[in-house]
């Protein structure tokens, strides 16, 4: 079965097949845990965030004069990799 390409932007989903519409479902509901894990799918898209995002943490944080006294928050839906890299700073 060959499927037709896909628009970039097109937001209406309703000229497409079946079988794409299902497809893009997934898509949907993989990408809303990257908003709001949750679940086994949660937990997948929560490794994949650690996983890739720990030389970015690093990087951010090396600009940054932690020290024992100061206060940090955290702000996001990650698995907090960002926080843990922090407390070992100081």
């Amino acid at each position: 079965m060959q499927s037709r390409p896909i628009q970039a932007g097109c937001l209406d989903p309703s000229h497409l097949r079946i079988e794409e519409r299902s497809s893009l479902g997934f898509i949907d509901k993989f990408s809303e845990q990257f908003r709001k894990p949750g679940g086994f799918w949660g937990h997948v898209v929560g490794m994949l965030m650690a996983a890739t995002t720990g030389s970015r943490n690093e990087w951010t944080l090396s600009l940054l004069d932690i020290r024992p006294e100061d206060r940090i928050l955290e702000i996001g839906y990650g698995p907090g990799v960002g926080i843990f890299q922090a407390s070992r700073r100081i």
